[in-house]
């Protein structure tokens, strides 16, 4: 005596399939454009006394087929110093200083990346993603 089952995907197996050949071209696309706009509003917010922070910035990104990594990196010195001072008062900034040059940008960033998750995990058809209970300063709503 045997037990049989019949399972129909109604084309779950074929999403399953999509799902597992990892994203395609558009969304890694999609997530290199998010890496530049948060570089660039970044960059842009870099203050220039000497100009080696600003020189310093630089967006880098790899994608191996199951893994895409983005980072927007600038030198440890000065930029750790700029961003401890936060919104403080300095000589050549009058308050407030908006040293934190990582805002909005980075937030940005995080954002557009997981937006383009999100889409390719929806095809595209799941409208804005969901913040996951993220605050704003992590790429959430």
């Amino acid at each position: 005596m045997g037990e049989y089952f019949a399972v129909y995907l109604d084309g779950a197996g074929d999403e399953l399939d999509r799902l597992a050949r990892g994203p395609g071209l558009r969304t890694i696309g999609d997530m290199e454009r998010a890496l530049m706009v948060g570089y660039t509003i970044t960059e842009g917010r870099v203050h220039v006394i000497t100009g080696a922070l600003k020189a310093s910035g630089h967006p880098w990104s790899s994608f191996d087929q199951l893994t895409w990594t983005g980072e927007i990196d600038f030198d440890r010195d000065p930029g750790i110093f700029e961003l401890a001072r936060g919104d403080a008062a300095t000589k050549h900034h009058p308050s407030p200083g908006r040293h934190y040059f990582f805002d909005p940008g980075g937030h940005e960033f995080e954002k557009g990346v997981r937006q383009a998750f999100w889409d390719w995990v929806t095809d595209w058809k799941g409208g804005p993603a969901p913040d996951g209970g993220l605050p704003w300063k992590s790429g959430g709503d």
